[in-house]
């Protein structure tokens, strides 16, 4: 993928092919700027806000690094520069490209910034949003999903290990399910620090962790409706296809 790089003083804009044509500026990684544009639809919580904003015909989501752990303390949003390749942002919209290209159910990867200041800089990413679709943990906590949704993240996974993408994060919360589709409709969500790598040995272990993930969340609702069956479906998918 050619991502189209553009230099200003203080900061870099990557804009990928999906990016380009857009109008977008580093003002539209900057959330005061949207909201004082009327530019926001609505915000979500995770590690930071993440800004769900419309431009043109496209919806899309701003989202801004941060540091988990006890380095966040320190630094909760800035990383040290080696170069434009290297940062969080730039590996991100690498991989979605190239999961987009396998046809992996991602997001659409649009554009990035990179601040530096000094020896270290602080990113954002926006991506496009994937509409009709609710977070995996939430439809959990509330109801059963049918033995062919199951199927159908065992798949997705699969497709996602058979494009030699590693998740780093691959867990009940990155999984996004859509509702409205007319057949069971999987999106694998949130592939920062996720990197494409040879081999087939880290898969197993790659899929053992999305397994705990599950076993967890059962563990900290009353009623969570997962079970062993649910897994079983999604294993056999996952070594069938």
């Amino acid at each position: 993928m050619t991502i189209q790089l553009n230099e200003s003083n203080n900061y870099t804009l990557m804009l990928t092919p999906n990016g380009q044509g857009l109008g977008l500026c580093g003002k539209h990684f900057n959330a005061q700027f949207l909201k004082q544009e009327k530019l926001v639809t609505r915000t979500a919580q995770g590690r930071g806000t993440v800004y769900f904003f419309s431009l043109g015909k496209k919806a899309l989501v701003l989202r801004h690094y941060k540091r988990g752990g006890l380095v966040a303390k320190v630094s909760n949003d800035r990383f040290i520069f080696s170069n434009i390749a290297n940062t969080r942002c730039y590996k991100e919209l690498e991989v979605l490209q190239h999961l987009h290209n396998e046809k992996v159910n991602v997001p659409l990867p649009i554009a990035g910034k990179v601040t530096r200041k000094g020896m270290f800089y602080s990113a954002d990413i926006i991506t496009e949003v994937i509409p009709n679709t609710i977070e995996l943990h939430e439809v959990l906590q509330s109801e059963a999903l049918s033995p062919g949704t199951w199927k159908a993240i065992g798949i997705q996974i699969k497709k996602m290990h058979n494009s030699q993408v590693c998740h780093a994060d691959i867990n009940v919360k990155n999984i996004l399910v859509d509702r409205q589709a007319s057949s069971p409709t999987i999106y694998l969500l949130d592939f920062d620090k996720c990197k494409i790598q040879k081999g087939n040995e880290w898969k197993k272990a790659n899929l053992a962790r999305f397994h705990r993930s599950l076993l967890k969340q059962t563990g900290k609702f009353t009623h969570y409706h997962y079970h062993q069956n649910d897994w079983d479906e999604l294993h056999m998918a996952y070594q069938n296809c």
